[in-house]
């Protein structure tokens, strides 16, 4: 919630990283990872991705999105990202859009 995503070391169980990645604090509903590319999807058109591993977050802002929740993201492959939103939208994002 709020935007954080928490990494852990799973074989510790212990809290690695807490990253605010949503300075608008909305909700992630999905998170989504192959190879260096995270997918992050939630409400008010959070549609979040990373090239770098999840160093770095890039999101795409456009007004028409906004009121839509996204629900899911997946990345198919390395290099895109898939986001599935209210009403039956489905934004692409390709590394060198």
């Amino acid at each position: 919630g709020r935007g954080m995503i928490v990494r852990m070391d799973l074989k510790t169980g212990r809290v690695v990283e807490v990253k605010r990645i949503d300075e608008r604090e909305r909700d992630i509903y999905s998170i989504h990872m192959n190879g260096n590319t995270a997918c992050i999807a939630g409400g008010e058109g959070l549609m979040g991705y990373s090239f770098d591993g999840g160093k770095t977050f890039s999101f795409v802002e456009e007004e028409k999105f906004s009121f839509l929740w996204f629900r899911r993201a997946r990345s198919p492959k390395d290099g895109m990202c898939l986001f599935g939103g209210k009403k039956g939208t489905v934004v692409r994002v390709l590394r060198g859009d």
